[in-house]
């Protein structure tokens, strides 16, 4: 397995950045030097948001245009077999508006949340139009959400603007989600990843808080008594606020159960063995340093 982080890069003078995405070994821990960086201005990485991987090795990454242009002209999804250097996507997909969430279902798949709509695209599809699901309508209960994970059972779950939804395998059209976790009881605030484990157990982080919480598979909100009031929704079965997470935004979880967290506030990956370690801060893995190339990371996927 091989560690992916996508590095949103740091905005300077006349607000331009340098995004990339760095690889790392599976065990790779301190000032670790990437076993493979993609940057440089032939890779088509603008305003770079979140990474995924296929079973072939492909990598996805969505790009929300340039400093100041996040608008359906600049914002795309790029495609890369080699990450080394500034080499140019095999495949640019375009006309998506602020792409975020991305995910690979098991038929390789490609999954594109992009505000209030998700796409679903077979492998090797250059353009939206060829999408063979989407995902969009007022029952959905989309809302500019931001990270997506999608589970071994095929349950798609979403995170973003203080709630968290999950849609059925192969869900279409103006579905309805299956669970629909909202309101203050839920303690989500600036929610961004979100994973789950082999249980169902959904976790997501929780950006300005510097926090993870947890829920159940079976929580959602339930719709008050009296329809003026706010939702009802669940409070988290645990809320995680180590210490070290520093502006946590990517969240994954492997088939072992391992957690991976990207620090956007401090340049650090996070891999915590399981969810009992996650509550007592005990890391497996540390990646941090100099020699890393991190920067501002946003997306971390593990293959």
């Amino acid at each position: 397995m091989k560690i992916y982080v996508s590095n949103h890069g740091t905005f300077g003078a006349g607000r331009t950045n340098i995004p990339s995405i760095t690889v790392y070994p599976a065990l790779a821990s301190g000032n670790a030097t990437p076993i493979a960086t993609l940057i440089g201005p032939n890779t088509g990485l603008t305003q770079t948001q979140f990474v995924a991987v296929d079973s072939t090795g492909r990598t996805y990454v969505s790009n929300q245009g340039t400093a100041g242009n996040s608008d359906i002209t600049f914002s795309t999804i790029t495609e890369y077999d080699n990450l080394q250097g500034n080499v140019a996507p095999v495949v640019t997909i375009s006309n998506l508006r602020r792409p975020e969430g991305l995910a690979i279902d098991k038929n390789d798949n490609l999954l594109i949340l992009t505000g209030n709509t998700i796409y679903g695209l077979p492998r090797g599809a250059t353009s939206i139009s060829q999408a063979t699901t989407v995902i969009v309508g007022s029952n959905t209960q989309l809302f500019n959400d931001y990270g997506m994970f999608i589970e071994s059972s095929g349950k798609l779950d979403l995170a973003g603007s203080n709630q968290v939804l999950t849609f059925a395998p192969g869900s279409n059209g103006n579905a309805m989600p299956q669970q629909n976790i909202a309101g203050p009881a839920t303690q989500l605030y600036s929610d961004l990843g979100i994973a789950a484990d082999a249980a169902g157990t959904l976790y997501v982080t929780n950006f300005d808080f510097n926090t993870i919480n947890s829920y159940n598979s079976t929580d959602t909100t339930q719709p008050p008594a009296n329809p003026m009031a706010p939702a009802t929704g669940p409070a988290p079965r645990q809320v995680f606020a180590s210490p070290l997470l520093n502006k946590p935004y990517g969240l994954f979880v492997d088939s072992g159960g391992a957690f991976y967290v990207a620090n956007f506030g401090n340049n650090t990956i996070l891999v915590f063995p399981s969810a009992l370690q996650l509550a007592s801060g005990a890391t497996l893995q540390s990646i941090s340093g100099s020699n890393t190339g991190l920067n501002n990371p946003i997306g971390v996927y593990v293959r």
